[in-house]
């Protein structure tokens, strides 16, 4: 699943752009938007059933209709949705807003931001940038997908107590990463590092498994993040 974040001060037109943006990704796979209300509140409509149930305290309610699912969750934690919009099959996924994380971003307007990929861009040259987006492919995906070719993959490493090694940055850690996969380094090679912001119990390695037969790849992802998992 590729990441593409879209950030921007009130108003800047983000939304509009994301529209066509995501018109256009639908031509390459499946895609999911996901926004950043601010300060404003969605209002769940009174007395219908979902709405009901949700108000019971259960964490999910669905409704479903003949042409559509309606998801009420208390979940709110970004990598967590993220994490379940992989695992649902998403190939592509628009955010908007959250530009207090360090994903590389499209910015549009004059906003400030230190994790710019591309400023006031075309929708084609998102579409041309798209390889340099960050991905996510979660082990399940994976292996029931049965993906062919070269499988990229993102561990999300929550850290086992306060204080420990786990609750370090990553880039404090890459010599114990590169140690803990050495004997994997044959089919494992460390794209990049990201530290998400704001995130202080949770870091992300991306990795990618370099290696062509896909059934390889999601053992070789499986082992690499039980090995990751025992070295914190």
């Amino acid at each position: 699943m590729k990441i593409i974040q879209v950030i921007g001060r009130s108003n800047s037109g983000k939304t509009t752009f994301n529209q066509v943006l995501c018109t256009a990704l639908q031509q390459k796979g499946t895609v999911a938007a996901l926004k950043h209300l601010g300060h404003h509140t969605f209002k769940l409509e009174e007395g219908k059933d979902s709405t009901v149930l949700f108000q019971t305290g259960v964490k999910t309610a669905v409704g479903v209709d003949e042409e559509k699912a309606v998801m009420i969750t208390r979940e709110t934690a970004l990598p967590e949705l993220i994490r379940h919009l992989a695992d649902m099959g998403t190939d592509y996924l628009v955010i908007e807003g959250f530009k207090t994380f360090s994903f590389p971003a499209v910015v549009i307007g004059e906003l400030e931001s230190d994790h710019c990929m591309l400023r006031n861009p075309t929708v084609e040259e998102v579409i041309t940038a798209l390889p340099g987006f960050p991905a996510l492919y979660s082990i399940s995906r994976l292996i029931g997908n049965g993906r062919t070719g070269p499988a990229s993959g993102v561990i999300w490493i929550p850290p086992p107590t306060p204080g420990t090694i786990g609750s370090t940055p990553i880039e404090d850690r890459k010599d114990l990463i590169l140690r803990t996969l050495e004997p994997l380094m044959n089919g494992i090679c460390i794209r990049y590092q990201i530290p998400i912001k704001g995130i202080v119990p949770e870091q992300v390695l991306i990795a990618t498994i370099a290696v062509n037969d896909s059934s390889s790849s999601c053992r070789l992802l499986v082992q690499a993040t039980e090995m990751l998992d025992q070295a914190w």
